[in-house]
């Protein structure tokens, strides 16, 4: 079947004046091909529809059509989009400001130039006019063929060397990036142009490559994993003594560098056991020293700071040691503070009573004072 003819005389009839000859040189799409595109691009797309013709391009499936190639949702107003995908709109104004949003995102945002959509009547596409749908139809196709969805890249014999572009890559695929900059290349893919963006990918990676070169390998950038605490370099990490410590249990206390007053507060908040564990439990692969001290629990009583061990093994957290001195220290601070809940003796229950009974003695001397003078009041 032969194109449909879209000269100016038919543009001027149908959809008022607007320049497509150079458009339709290069995008003359057969209605026997341009279906087979709407149906390959609707199962690209996931939308479960069979379209006999493409007059079946309904307002509501224009809409749908655009927001899964742009992958994100038109503005529409939520009384338009109800009235139109509800059946709501009695008068058809809500499906005709669907479609002047609809071409307007097409024109200014999918195809960024004009190629006559702005003389396209919006009422009659709303309609479902024949010329209006097969214009809007064919420059869907085009754009789903420049984004790899259907048409000619998906439909090549293996010798033209083309490639077919799974859905994952053209979903990705931003409007801004699909920049249309010459209207008179509608519907040619052809070798030219494919060649043209493999040698640009070639130089854009060999590029990346020229600019990766320079750095140095992983294996000289990367330090090896330190096995012990004087591997580390930092020295805010490191706190090493000047002997140049080999081992954990060799470096100084953070206590040591600390302020007195650090120190003291440190030393008197709290009693913990100084004991040393077993071998089985140390993390030092160094043997103890011959002058440690001795594997039993030596307690530091708590009017004393306690020392602070440089040599032998760190050990696990003993919670019920930990426990206990924090139950004889609570014992100790309640045994010297001064005792207040006392007996009372019988000499200070005497003293007691008669201060009582001079403090109502001296009371019953105020009374007579006041009736005496007549100033007592009444009641």
């Amino acid at each position: 079947e032969s194109p449909l003819p879209m000269d100016e005389s038919t543009h001027q009839g149908h959809m008022g004046s607007f320049p497509s000859a150079n458009f339709e040189t290069s995008f003359t799409i057969p209605r026997s091909a341009l279906l087979p595109q709407l149906r390959d691009l609707l199962s690209a797309l996931d939308m479960p529809f069979t379209l006999e013709t493409h007059e079946e391009l309904t307002p509501s499936l224009l809409i749908r059509l655009l927001e899964a190639l742009l992958q994100t949702r038109l503005l529409l107003p939520a009384d338009l989009r109800h009235a139109l995908y509800h059946g709501t709109d009695a008068d058809g104004h809500a499906t005709v400001q669907c479609m002047k949003i609809f071409l307007g995102v097409l024109q200014a945002d999918v195809l960024q130039t004009d190629v006559g959509l702005s003389a396209l009547d919006p009422r009659k596409l709303a309609r479902g006019g024949q010329e209006e749908t097969l214009f809007v139809a064919r420059l869907l196709c085009w754009y789903a063929r420049r984004l790899g969805i259907v048409g000619a890249r998906r439909t090549e014999t293996p010798e033209t060397g083309s490639v077919s572009v799974p859905p994952s890559s053209w979903a990705e695929t931003s409007v801004v990036e699909t920049n249309v900059t010459d209207v008179t290349s509608f519907g040619e893919v052809d070798a030219d142009e494919d060649a043209e963006d493999e040698e640009e990918e070639e130089e854009e990676g060999q590029r990346e490559f020229d600019e990766l070169a320079h750095l140095p390998t992983p294996l000289q950038s990367s330090p090896p994993h330190p096995r012990c605490i004087h591997d580390v370099s930092d020295m805010s990490l490191r706190m090493l003594s000047d002997t140049d410590a080999h081992c954990i249990h060799e470096v100084p206390s953070p206590s040591k560098s600390a302020s007195p007053r650090r120190r003291t507060s440190t030393s008197t908040s709290t009693s913990t056991p100084s004991a040393i564990p077993s071998p089985r439990h140390s993390h030092s692969p160094h043997p103890p020293d011959a002058n440690d001290a001795s594997p039993t629990a030596s307690y530091v009583s708590p009017s004393s700071s306690p020392s602070v061990r440089y040599t032998g093994y760190i050990g696990l957290v003993d919670e019920d040691a930990e426990i206990a001195a924090f139950e004889r220290e609570r014992d100790a601070a309640r045994a010297r503070r001064p005792r207040t809940d006392a007996s009372p003796t019988a000499a200070d229950l005497e003293r007691e009573r008669r201060r009582g009974i001079a403090l109502l003695l001296r009371k019953a001397d105020l009374l007579e004072q006041l009736v005496g003078r007549g100033t007592l009041p009444a009641g």
